[in-house]
């Protein structure tokens, strides 16, 4: 309901924009592949009930899509703003005055030449500046092209919540401890890094020591492959006993070559007594760094885990980090790229729920059980000559009550014969190409 769109070169911009009485009804605006400047400049029309308002220009003539200076001055009830595809330099300054805002996505942007996404020269506008934006979250995606650091001071975005950067050319997101605290980024709750290709590390000591980022709660960190470590510690004295993210809850670490280790220092300085959520792959040299820790390195660095996804040679062989204390204690466990479905699960003898993909995708972990474990096995597919579930009899079947299998094209026999499942309340099989047995007569005792 009073919704404008409209795509590339059916939209008349000069009409549909000087209609002041259409406008003031629009509750969102969508433009796509905009190929002209068809934004009004100078004539300060009204939304009072626009709360959405997407541009998206084409992306071979990005220069000529212009937004105004004071664009957003008379949108106060705009929550969300979405700029694709724009050379916008500086930004918009009007946007500061959006006190409803609370989701700017800036994708796939271009700047040429720019030490930050501001400007050292908005940089120094006085505290009070419009470039305060009181936004709850922000995305950026996408070939900003930034040399040192991304925020700097005097850029203020006191009420934002969430922060997701995407391909950003940064060696480092905040400046110092100065900018960070400054920019108001005590109330970020979620962090997410994606492609971010020249980040070398993401946050310092002297930044964690001031407490910015105590409520912090979820972050996520992917595809960065330069990224070496987590903290940088930049003072000669460290407290060994801080607690540096009291409230994170969900860990993300994923397809980060060279991230050797999550501190300059000794890991033990680090701990995360809220973390609910690992998500640790892809990560060769952060593995092969913490197999020659000591056994108590899990219980310090997460005690209260209790979900758990990683890749499944470094869960049978790293005990450093997954010791057998911690994984009988998980609720969920997801194990990308088995070789030995045999070998893997007989280190679990309280799987109620097992689910077994031949894919990266497909089962989610949405099943809860009380006294046992979900287990999601992925990536089956990867392993060729994995032809049965099952090669022997095993105790892993007793408490089994449900048993989920989906596109595993080699698998040709799902147990041996003598296998029983006398708990199993559920089976689904689904996408099994070659499967030609999935129970035999001895083994139907369910």
């Amino acid at each position: 309901k009073n919704v404008f769109t409209a795509t590339g070169e059916l939209f008349d911009g000069c009409k549909e924009w000087s209609d002041e009485s259409a406008v003031k009804l629009y509750t969102s605006i969508v433009l796509r592949d905009i190929k002209t400047n068809v934004l009004p400049n100078g004539v300060q029309l009204e939304y009072p009930q626009l709360k959405l308002f997407s541009v998206r220009a084409d992306h071979q003539e990005s220069s000529s899509l212009k937004i105004p200076n004071n664009f957003f001055e008379r949108m106060i009830q705009v929550r969300v703003v979405n700029l694709t595809y724009m050379n916008l330099r500086p930004l918009p300054s009007s946007l500061g005055l959006l006190s409803n805002l609370r989701t700017l996505s800036l994708c796939n942007w271009f700047f040429t030449t720019q030490a930050s996404l501001f400007s050292k020269q908005e940089s120094e506008r006085p505290e009070k500046s419009s470039y305060d934006i009181p936004s709850n979250k922000i995305i950026l995606e996408d070939d900003i092209s930034i040399a040192k650091s991304l925020f700097i001071e005097k850029v203020a975005l006191p009420k934002l919540e969430k922060l997701e950067l995407r391909s950003i050319n940064v060696e480092r997101i905040w400046q110092n401890q100065v900018s960070a605290l400054f920019c108001g980024f005590q109330n970020l709750i979620h962090l997410t890094l994606y492609k971010c290709r020249n980040l070398r590390c993401l946050f310092s000591s002297s930044i964690l020591s001031n407490s910015i980022f105590v409520r912090l709660q979820h972050l996520e960190i992917w595809g960065c492959p330069v990224l070496e470590e987590i903290i940088i510690v930049d003072q000669e004295k460290w407290n060994n006993n801080i607690v540096m993210f009291p409230q994170l809850q969900y860990l993300k670490l994923h397809d980060l070559e060279k991230l050797t280790r999550f501190c300059t220092r000794d890991v033990h300085i680090i701990t995360f007594p809220s973390l609910r959520k690992l998500w640790i792959s892809r990560c060769p040299e952060f593995m092969v760094r913490h197999k020659r820790t000591t056994s108590d390195l899990a219980e310090k660095l997460f005690p209260n885990l209790e979900e758990l996804r990683a890749d499944a040679k470094h869960i049978a062989t790293n005990n450093s980090l997954f010791p057998e204390d911690l994984l009988c204690k998980l609720k969920c466990l997801e194990a990308e790229s088995i070789f030995s479905l045999d070998d893997f699960l007989r280190r679990f003898h309280t799987i109620k729920v097992l689910c077994i993909g031949g894919g990266s995708y497909g089962w989610e972990a949405k099943e809860n059980v009380e006294n046992g474990m979900v287990v999601i096995i992925r990536d089956l597919n990867k392993c060729s000559d994995l032809k049965h579930f099952l090669k022997q009899e095993s105790s892993v079947m007793d408490n089994l009550e449900q048993l989920k299998i989906s596109e595993c094209s080699h698998l040709i026999n799902l147990v041996p014969s003598s296998s029983s499942f006398q708990n199993l309340t559920t089976l689904v099989v689904s996408y099994c190409k070659g499967l030609k047995n999935v129970l035999t007569s001895s083994a139907q005792t369910w």
